[in-house]
């Protein structure tokens, strides 16, 4: 069995997979309610990871893996290349781990041209041509991100910051209308994305995940499939 762990900015999604990579159990919280609850699953013999979170959190994860499951925890990070996928930064350590793996799996999984967008406490949106070459990608805030900055950089705008985002429509008051307008900007984000990636590489698959990628999906127009798991799967490319 392998615990795969996705530490991201805000939650911590993981699963235990056997060796066919059946999928035995799954969750998502934060990282430390995670580290801080026990945890007595048998079999697991490996302990993969990506994580964005810095120095601190992987420490704490790897403690955690160690006291818990006496494995050492297996780092994912961006490398120049793996297997037919070519890393497109000029300084390609520098690429998010999220955004590696998660254009790995995109590529494993199409076999040709992929974009793939990331719809959580940021946006991200990476191409990736029909011969595995990045050709890099795009970078916003996401929807949490976007009403917080307004929360935190304005006087006089004032919403209760766990508001859900109502759909594409004039808000009705501050709070609402907040709300729709990131969701208006997330969208529009997403959609010239998906427009630049089209003039690049003719009609690539598009394969979006995160926790905002449904809300997203459901604004646009496009062919979208969603992956919810995709930096997960990038782990099975990344550290087979």
């Amino acid at each position: 069995m392998i615990l795969d762990l996705d530490a991201g900015n805000t939650r911590c999604k993981w699963r235990i997979a056997d060796d066919k990579k059946d999928v035995r159990k799954s969750g998502n919280s934060t990282l430390e309610q995670l580290c801080a609850a026990p945890f007595d699953e048998p079999g697991i013999r490996r302990v993969r990871v990506s994580s964005v979170r810095g120095p601190e959190a992987d420490a704490m994860i790897a403690r955690w893996a160690a006291s818990n499951l006496g494995l050492n925890a297996e780092f994912a990070s961006a490398t120049r290349c793996l297997g037919q996928v070519v890393n497109g930064y000029t300084d390609p350590e520098r690429l998010g781990v999220d955004r590696w793996l998660a254009i790995l799996a995109g590529f494993d999984e199409v076999r040709g041209a992929v974009g793939v967008v990331d719809c959580g406490s940021a946006l991200t949106a990476d191409l990736v041509d029909k011969d595995g070459l990045h050709c890099g990608g795009f970078i916003a805030p996401g929807l949490a991100m976007m009403r917080q900055s307004l929360l935190s950089g304005t006087d006089k705008i004032r919403f209760a910051p766990n508001q859900r985002n109502a759909g594409f429509v004039p808000g009705r008051d501050t709070g609402e209308a907040v709300c729709n307008g990131a969701l208006v900007a997330a969208t529009g984000f997403v959609a010239q994305a998906i427009e630049r990636f089209r003039e690049i590489c003719g009609d690539p698959v598009i394969l979006m995940t995160g926790g905002d990628a449904e809300l997203i999906q459901q604004q646009l127009q496009f062919s979208i499939n969603l992956r919810p798991s995709l930096v997960l799967d990038g782990l099975d490319v990344a550290l087979p």
